[in-house]
């Protein structure tokens, strides 16, 4: 239970560097790769 506490803190430490954003990007980019029809990989 306290390393699940102290995982919650960290992660809260982290969104609140401004984070939350490049997470967002983050999150919005896989979405749009997940739904092309053709998605990107290295050996295409």
């Amino acid at each position: 239970m306290g390393f699940l506490k102290s995982f919650v803190q960290e992660f809260k430490e982290f969104a609140v560097k401004g984070n939350v954003i490049d997470l967002a990007v983050g999150v919005i980019i896989g979405g749009l790769l997940a739904k092309s029809p053709t998605p990107w990989s290295p050996t295409s």
